[in-house]
């Protein structure tokens, strides 16, 4: 039976879904947005399902009806569960405005494209009619009515492009009021027609390709129509090697399968290419400037080099599987993971980011033997949220970009029931082209796992080659070769899936119960690449498998061969199955609801054998798959620190300021309402931090005012108890810092490694000891540096200004992940454009907190309380946030710069490796972007408390009040522990100044030029200024 439903919240009710449509219509297209006066949002579902009448009246009511909250819409099928008429004009008889000029907006996902709504809605009939429906079909959309005068089609259609509909992945249609009064759409034939189905007419043959007889021109023709991402080099050894093997020509299974192993999303070629290195600055003996002039493999020798020389007893496994591990404790090991997922979520912002998170949580379960994801992180880097210019062809507005990365990750991680507890948020206008969406997961797993180390990966000949999950569709093919490409007008729909966390979850569930029976040997995830990638790695265990692609569950029928074995559609794992325990892993799969596809088992013939049924599509030797690819050859150049006046321009021009008598208050406010140190609290409130019940320290300190109010200001990292029966916990904290790019690459990495180790500190992590855990995981996000000497010098700056943080620290990477396309080639109008980010590198850390109720928060607890700045005061203001905004002639235009022995020294105290003082620290924060006098406004905005504050008189203002550097934090001690405390720091050599005390009035006073000036502010006035730069603002 056909049918069609339409739900609507009754109209006594809010709306919300209409609100939040009406709000991004006003930020898109504000005239328009004038014109409309009301809007209500309905769901839609087209129905086939093979069920009587009978039955699907009642399914429809116990499913999608809730009688207190909402109406339905079905035509004649159940016409009392609405109002009067029992139709939409029930609606918009609520309207405001009467009889009123009404349209409505509807959409669906374009056939092909993950309905994950539609899926679940078709398990709810299913465990409601009490019997599977396999023929069965449910696809999932919204129906949008709006009233305006005066609207027309051809506006309906702007927003319904702009603001309503991804046309990517998603169809749309205006329908005017009169089509809305008929019943039409009710029809039976008419949802036969409109229920979205994908048709694939698709051959089980594999393709053959005449490489030997093709040109060169005609090879690279072949590769860009194919989306195959080689170089002209790589086709060239392609040909060769299949010449030599004297078989036939490749199949395009064989060519698919190298194509992703070869990709740069997967094989890493940047990292690992010959570079020849050179530095003309004429520096001498200055950091960077000892670099080596032939580098083979950044990876190599910048950083897995960096970590074998950390190494440490608590390093479990490092670059050598879906995430690095650690111990945690005697029972427990930790293992983190941070991905990108930039050029899916700049064509279609909520599915790729959706596809990120969902994806390194399956990299944190398919690590080791399995872990259980714990915590969540997400760092976005997107263009100016109030860009007001033409965008170019194919980019979508900053807002929907952020509105739409933000709700995927939610989405994919709370639902699946991970908290979301730590992040970042950059804006720069060179994120327009390309938005970089971080996705990181932490998980738990006990140390011994079934009497194996957890870290271990084991396959023996023999073993079932099993994937498990979701299944296999069009979505996601090329996903790998994508990445690995600029933006550009030719991207494809097919490199973007849709994520199902739900599916998720049940696997998720499923995998931990098998993993504790043993019933599984090894496991990794179906990521980039699909079957290809996870299959092919996992064969060089045994060196050989042999599977049949056929056995795949896909989604519909008619996928080739080669898109079975290189889609990336979502919620798979791969697993080795021994044969002896695959019935009682089936057994407990069906229990889960979990899908099972024997593809076929490992070998040790040095082969991937792929079959369609009884057909051979494909054979490639596993040392030429992994091995065979020529090494990439790189130069770069580095001339030295630019010029002031060639550094990007932020989009304002910097205001030269007069004295700090008169500006330093403007300043300060400018600062606090500027983009990178604004609240985001408007963000962070959108996640959910507490799922689990484990977040200790969360993203915001909130609590109550003086007034009664509540408020909140923001902690530097967060701290999560991941033992009911410990109080051990893990803090998590990032660094990331792009501006500094633009002058030093190589001081850019150390300052995230500094700023990312200091956000641990600040909240509790232990450092200094010999047993002290703290690992760092590195993700590179660079425009393409090949053909680019510049970009590839600041490349190998930056890794060795990694390496060289990491060992002074000794702070070794446990894991990582690079993304070196990030360039948009377009157009705006009809001039060429490129725009490329600016070269970004964030740090993730994670440490141990030895005791979780000594964990700190950064906001000052009370009145009376000493204020210090600890740690380093070397600082600059070159580079920082506030030279994006304002100069001065009154101080030095220099960069901070790292001393690592004070580092040591500070961060050992703070960490609890040297002293005992370190627990009586009131609050502690970091001195970061804005520079002290911001820090110090951020950490009383909670509380409703104020500061007094003294600049040191040999000290520069402008620079120690607004500066940026390395090392610092601002502390607060009680006044009765000041004496031994400041005992403490002299008697070891850590560095302090006392810059002043917490006041119980809600004001910030700042005296300066010896006391002989000040200027004195309002805390109201700081949070509002603090506050005012939110999404929709």
């Amino acid at each position: 039976m056909f049918a069609r439903v339409e739900v609507a919240i009754r109209p006594e009710f809010a709306d919300p879904a209409a609100t939040n449509f009406l709000r991004k219509a006003e930020l898109a297209q504000p005239e328009l947005r004038k014109k409309i006066r009301w809007a209500r949002m309905l769901d839609v579902y087209w129905l086939e399902i093979p069920a009587a009448r009978e039955e699907m009246i009642h399914a429809i009511g116990s499913i999608y009806w809730d009688r207190v909250l909402q109406w339905l819409f079905t035509g004649n099928l159940i016409p009392s569960a609405a109002g009067k008429s029992g139709n939409v004009q029930d609606l918009c008889e609520a309207a405001p405005n009467r009889p009123g000029e009404f349209w409505a907006l509807e959409r669906h996902f374009r056939p092909g494209v993950t309905d994950n709504v539609g899926r679940t809605a078709l398990e709810a009939f299913e465990i409601t009619l009490r019997r599977k429906f396999p023929e069965g079909r449910v696809a999932s959309g919204n129906l949008l009515l709006i009233e305006g005068p005066g609207l027309t089609e051809d506006e309906l259609a702007v927003l319904s492009r702009e603001v309503f509909c991804n046309e990517l992945i998603e169809t749309w249609t205006v329908i005017p009021a009169s089509e809305l009064r008929k019943s039409d759409r009710f029809h039976q034939e008419r949802i036969k027609r409109d229920i979205p189905k994908m048709l694939v007419r698709g051959s089980s043959d594999a393709e053959r390709f005449d490489f030997a007889g093709m040109t060169d021109e005609q090879l690279m023709t072949l590769n860009q129509k194919r989306l195959w991402a080689f170089s002209k080099e790589e086709l060239a050894v392609i040909r060769e090697h299949f010449s030599q093997r004297g078989k036939a020509a490749p199949t395009d299974v064989e060519i698919e399968v190298i194509a992703q192993t070869w990709s740069e999303h997967c094989k890493h070629k940047i990292f690992d290419a010959d570079i020849e290195y050179k530095d003309s600055s004429g520096e001498k003996n200055v950091p960077g400037s000892a670099i080596p002039h032939k580098i083979r493999s950044l990876f190599k020798s910048s950083i897995t080099a960096t970590t074998q020389e950390l190494r440490q007893p608590w390093l479990l496994s490092v670059f050598e599987d879906n995430a690095g591990i650690v111990a945690f404790d005697e029972e427990d090991a930790l293992c983190i993971k941070v991905e990108t997922h930039n050029t899916p979520s700049a064509l279609d912002p909520y599915g790729g980011a959706l596809t990120g998170i969902v994806g390194v949580n399956r990299d944190i379960l398919g690590c080791g033997l399995g872990a259980r994801p714990i915590f969540n992180t997400d760092v976005f880097c997107v263009g100016p949220l109030d860009y007001s210019q033409t965008l170019p062809e194919r980019l979508f507005h900053p807002r929907r970009i952020l509105s739409g990365i933000r709700q995927g990750v939610e989405h994919g991680g709370n639902k699946s029931g991970i908290p979301t507890v730590n992040g970042a948020l950059i804006i720069d206008e060179r994120y327009l082209g390309k938005p970089l969406v971080y996705c990181g997961t932490g998980g738990i797993m006990p140390r011994t796992i079934a009497g194996r180390p957890c870290e271990s990966k084991e396959v023996n000949v023999g073993d079932r080659v099993v994937m498990l999950g979701g299944r296999v569709g069009k979505d996601g093919i090329h996903g790998a070769t994508f990445s690995s490409l600029a933006l550009d007008q030719n991207s494809p729909q097919s490199a973007v899936q849709l994520g199902d966390p739900l599916t998720q979850k049940r696997m998720t569930d499923f995998l931990l119960v098998a993993r504790d029976k043993g019933l599984y040997r090894a496991l990794t995830d179906n990521g980039a690449g699909g079957l290809s990638s996870s299959v092919g790695e996992m064969a060089r265990i045994t060196n050989g498998a042999r599977v049949d692609v056929s056995r795949a569950k896909p989604k519909y029928p008619g996928l080739k061969p080669y898109e079975l074995m290189v889609s990336e559609s979502q919620e798979r794992m791969t697993l080795a199955v021994p044969s002896s325990d695959f019935d009682k892993f089936c057994a407990l799969a069906a229990q889960f609801g979990v899908e099972v596809s024997d593809l076929g088992e490992f070998t040790e013939t040095g082969k991937l054998e792929i079959f369609y049924g009884e057909e051979p599509v494909g054979s490639l030797d596993l040392k030429f798959l992994h091995q065979g690819g020529p090494k990439l050859k790189l130069s770069g150049e580095w001339k030295g620190l630019p010029v002031l006046t060639e550094i990007p321009a932020s989009g304002k021009t910097p205001e030269t300021l007069k004295s700090f008598s008169d500006d330093g208050i403007r300043c300060l406010l400018d600062l606090l309402g500027s983009p990178n140190i604004a609240s985001k609290e408007w963000l962070i409130r959108q996640y959910d931090h507490e799922v689990q019940g484990t977040s200790v320290i969360k993203p915001l300190h909130t609590t109550g005012t003086v007034s009664g109010t509540g408020s909140s200001g923001p902690n530097d990292g967060a701290v999560l108890k991941p033992k009911y029966s410990s109080n051990l916990g893990v803090a998590v904290g990032c660094g990331i810092n792009p501006k500094l790019s633009d002058h030093d690459p190589y001081l850019m990495a150390q300052s995230v490694v500094d700023e990312a180790v200091r956000n641990l500190l600040t909240v509790g992590a232990e450092y200094g000891k010999p047993e002290s855990m703290l690992a760092l995981v590195d993700n590179f996000c660079w425009p393409d540096p090949v053909g680019d000497s510049g970009k590839t010098a600041a490349l190998v700056r930056a890794c060795y200004g990694l390496r060289d943080a990491c060992l002074e620290l000794k702070a070794p990477l446990v894991s990582g992940k690079d993304s070196m396309k990030n360039d948009y080639r377009g157009k705006r109008g009809s001039k060429p454009l490129t725009i490329s980010i600016p070269p970004t590198l964030l740090i993730t850390g994670i440490g141990k907190v030895p005791d979780i109720s000594l964990a700190r928060s950064a906001d000052f607890k009370t009145g009376g309380d000493t204020i210090y700045l600890l740690g380093g005061d070397s600082f600059g203001l070159r580079g920082s946030e506030f030279a994006t905004r304002f100069r001065t002639d009154d101080a030095p235009q220099k960069l901070g710069q790292p001393d690592w022995a004070l580092a040591r020294k500070v961060y050992s105290w703070i960490g609890g490796g040297i002293g005992q003082e370190q627990g009586k620290l009131r609050s502690l924060h970091d001195v970061s972007d804005g520079g002290m006098l911001v820090a110090i406004s951020e950490s009383i905005l909670a509380r409703g408390l104020g500061a007094v504050i003294i600049i040191p008189g040999d000290k520069n203002i402008w620079e120690f009040s607004f500066g940026e550097g390395f090392h610092s934090f601002i502390a607060t001690v009680s006044d009765w522990d000041v004496q031994a405390m400041e005992a403490e720091w002299k008697s070891l050599g850590v560095p302090f100044f006392k810059i002043g005390a917490v006041i119980s009035q809600e004001r910030l006073d700042v005296s300066f030029e010896e006391g002989v000036k000040h200027w004195s502010i309002s805390t109201k006035q700081l949070r509002t200024a603090w506050q005012k730069a939110g999404y929709w603002e």
